[in-house]
């Protein structure tokens, strides 16, 4: 890590910044600039609003750039879906980390859909604690339903696809809990289970907290439901947000495949 910039001096992402030696700026676009001559790669964490205003000026300096807002802007990365191999870029890369619905529910949906091609419509509603949702995601929710409905529709080759967010103001803080429903115009076959728990255990080799909080349930011939919850760390941010680390880790998967396969700016 680099380098650290907000646009408050006394914020508390700035303040930890520099309790662990770190170069913070508080300049925010401007500051970054003079900067990113010595830059690979930036993690956009701003707002929707910001990212289209931020990724044009990041990546015509060469910087990769790796975008956790909803803004729909960049190529739709998933670790367990993505190879970069498989990404047309001519110049640095604009990774769009989707949403954390998107992040908790596509790699199942893609793994049973493909099982299951007779899939065409799925439904996605995640409730996460009001306290894990900062003033950016409050803004950007309407831009959190598009770009979660467009990359489950991209990515899984579902044709129908609905996303519900729900902020529960409830205290004690609860963890963030998704609901999928599949919907078929013909009976779906066994073996769902199955193909849950195998995406489940890859996704916790970088997303610990991850789990099924609902098995899958037959609703009737064509419509099954299932539940997954995401529990956070708790080495900084609470456990109960756990919405926000799976977002991070993926974005920690990204920068990690860049990395590795050494993608020339």
């Amino acid at each position: 890590m680099f380098l650290f910039v907000g646009r408050r001096a006394d914020s508390p992402g700035i303040l930890r910044a520099e309790s662990l030696g770190m170069s913070a700026l508080s300049g925010g676009i401007e500051d970054l600039l003079v900067h990113l001559p010595d830059i690979d790669l930036v993690f956009d964490a701003t707002s929707a609003r910001d990212h289209m205003e931020h990724a044009p000026i990041i990546l015509a300096n060469n910087c990769h750039v790796i975008n956790l807002t909803p803004a729909k802007l960049g190529n739709f990365y998933v670790p367990d879906l993505s190879q970069l191999s498989e990404i047309p870029v001519s110049g640095p890369f604009n990774l769009n980390m989707i949403t954390c619905g998107g992040q908790t529910t596509i790699p199942i949906i893609a793994a049973v859909k493909s099982k299951f091609p007779q899939i065409e419509k799925v439904e996605i509603v995640s409730t996460i604690s009001s306290a894990s949702a900062g003033p950016a995601t409050r803004r950007n929710l309407d831009e959190y339903i598009e770009n979660t409905e467009n990359a489950i529709m991209t990515m899984t080759g579902i044709s129908e696809a609905k996303a519900i967010l729900i902020l529960n103001p409830a205290k004690p803080e609860i963890a963030m809990h998704t609901s999928i429903y599949f919907s078929a115009n013909q009976l779906i076959g066994e073996n769902i289970e199955e193909i849950v728990e195998s995406v489940v255990e890859r996704i916790q080799s970088y997303c610990p907290g991850y789990s099924t909080a609902a098995h899958v349930t037959q609703l009737n011939d064509s419509t099954f439901h299932l539940a997954l919850k995401v529990i956070g760390a708790g080495d900084y941010l609470p456990t109960y947000a756990g919405n926000l680390d799976i977002i991070n880790v993926a974005a920690v998967a990204a920068a990690e495949d860049l990395a590795r396969v050494g993608v020339p700016r």
